[in-house]
């Protein structure tokens, strides 16, 4: 059972010199705003109460959930990290609580604008959220529809390549069973010059390894033999530059 971010009950806490806040709920992806990440905590197989460790998703023994401002890091090659002892609780929550009640206000708008929008569902969903919102993807049909070149991609998690997380991506190559993209105006990034100069490469998985919520897309490692999230991303629409914005205004105007 999970619930609405908006309703939940929070605790301001500090992890790893981390603001953060956390919930003993398991939160509704759908419903966190963007620019939050969000995090499972595991508790102990013996006392599943007592915090152990933070992972992006937890099936069995959850124990709560941390919403914070900026990604907290993991171990090269984990996808966890051990709490115990680690989380320090705040007595006075007001300023991370303010920070997050206000983005869900935006949110908030932003769906009260989609849904006065009267457009196809997935243009519906996808507009009027602004330039900087993540689409909201349904399923993996509508994921290779909408990965072509020049569409952003953000890794909020990846536990093989960590050091891609927050880099905006652009797809450059798009073919039946992946897609390849480079950093963003990074030319001579490491990763965008792999693959002799195509880009990270990034397979299409079977559906059942895609976990779509809300602006956030979760694909699971197909080579785990238990659940085991490979990376999270957020994809985004793509961005024009000045000389096409004035060509299409141009355009309009004749």
């Amino acid at each position: 059972m999970t619930e609405n971010a908006f309703e939940a009950q929070y605790d301001s806490v500090e992890l790893f010199g981390i603001p953060a806040l956390f919930t003993n709920s398991r939160l509704d992806r759908t419903t966190i705003p963007s620019g939050w990440y969000c995090y499972d905590v595991r508790g102990s197989d013996h006392d599943p109460g007592r915090l152990s460790t933070l992972e992006p998703y937890v099936l069995v023994n959850h124990a709560g959930s941390i919403l914070s401002l900026q990604p907290i890091p993991f171990p090269e090659g984990q996808d966890y990290v051990k709490i115990r002892g680690k989380i320090n609780f705040d007595d006075d929550p007001k300023d991370m609580l303010i920070k997050f009640r206000e983005s869900c206000e935006q949110m908030r708008n932003v769906d009260s604008a989609n849904a006065e929008i009267d457009k196809p569902e997935s243009i519906q969903e996808n507009e009027g959220s602004g330039d900087s919102a993540p689409l909201r993807i349904k399923n993996l049909a509508e994921l290779k529809r909408l990965i072509k070149p020049g569409t952003e991609i953000r890794a909020t998690y990846h536990s093989k390549h960590p050091e891609i997380v927050g880099l905006t991506r652009v797809v450059t190559t798009v073919q039946t069973n992946c897609f390849y993209s480079k950093i963003k105006d990074q030319p001579e990034h490491k990763y965008s010059t792999m693959n002799h100069g195509m880009g990270l490469r990034s397979d299409f998985e079977k559906a059942g390894m895609y976990r779509f919520s809300g602006g956030s897309i979760t694909v699971l490692d197909p080579g785990s033999t238990e659940p085991k999230v490979l990376y999270e991303m957020e994809v985004y629409a793509p961005q024009m530059s000045m000389t096409e914005k004035n060509n299409t205004m141009r355009m309009e105007m004749m």
